[in-house]
């Protein structure tokens, strides 16, 4: 069974790889293991680095990127990355 530190680096580390120039400030926002200890759910939030028009639409009062977010779904017991998906806050 991964334990949190190894569930996160694996995270983070996949993240890196999906998205590789994709964001600025990446950042570990919560960590959750399943009621069954089967799955580990470890949300990144992150500043996006996309400069476009969807970019600057998200932009907050002050001219500061919003901040978004992805929870990654990790099988405990294998490492494997098995889905990454939006998170809304």
């Amino acid at each position: 069974m991964l334990d949190i530190k190894d569930a996160t680096k694996t995270a983070i580390e996949y993240f890196g790889r999906v998205f590789p120039n994709g964001y600025q400030n990446l950042r570990l926002e919560e960590v959750e293991l399943s009621e069954d200890e089967r799955y580990w759910y470890i949300t990144l939030g992150f500043d996006s680095a996309y400069q476009n028009l969807g970019a600057l639409a998200s932009v907050a009062i002050g001219g500061r990127p919003m901040r978004e977010y992805k929870t990654i779904k990790i099988d405990g017991l294998t490492g494997k990355v098995l889905s990454i998906k939006i998170r809304t806050v």
